[in-house]
C-alpha cells in the first residue's frame, strides 16, 4: 500500500496533469484518494471504488467521439469539443484532423456534411 501512497503523492506533485479533467478538481480526487489510504481502515479495492464514482460523476451525459470511441483522447487527455453544425456530434480535434488526412475530404464522419 505504501507504493500506491508514493504513486499518488508524485501524481499530485505533477503540473500539467491533463486526463480530462481540471487540475484543481484532479489534485482534490488524488488527495482525497491518498488520506483515505493512509487515514481509513479501508483497502486499495475502496479507493478505487470512489475514484470511478468521481469519474462516473464527472463525465456523466459527456458523448464519446465517434472516431475512436473514447470519451477522453489517448493523444491529448481532451474531452470530444469540436461539433458538426449539421449533426452536433462532437469529436476530438486530434481525430478530427486524423479523420481529415486520412479520408482526403473534409466533411463529418457521422452525417457527411460538409465541415
Amino acid at each position: 500500500m505504501h507504493e500506491l501512497l508514493t504513486c499518488c503523492t508524485k501524481a499530485i506533485s505533477c503540473p500539467g496533469l491533463q486526463v480530462g479533467i481540471k487540475d484543481g478538481r484532479l489534485r482534490k480526487w488524488l488527495l482525497s484518494i491518498a488520506v483515505f489510504l493512509r487515514n481509513q481502515n479501508q483497502g486499495v479495492l475502496d479507493a478505487i471504488s470512489m475514484w470511478k464514482a468521481n469519474l462516473e460523476q464527472e463525465f456523466a451525459g459527456v458523448q464519446p467521439c465517434l472516431i475512436c470511441y473514447s470519451v477522453i483522447s489517448a493523444a491529448n487527455g481532451q474531452l470530444p469539443r469540436l461539433s458538426c453544425k449539421q449533426c452536433s456530434v462532437t469529436f476530438h480535434p486530434a481525430c478530427l484532423y486524423k479523420w481529415f488526412r486520412s479520408s482526403g475530404k473534409s466533411t463529418c464522419p457521422h452525417c457527411q456534411a460538409p465541415w
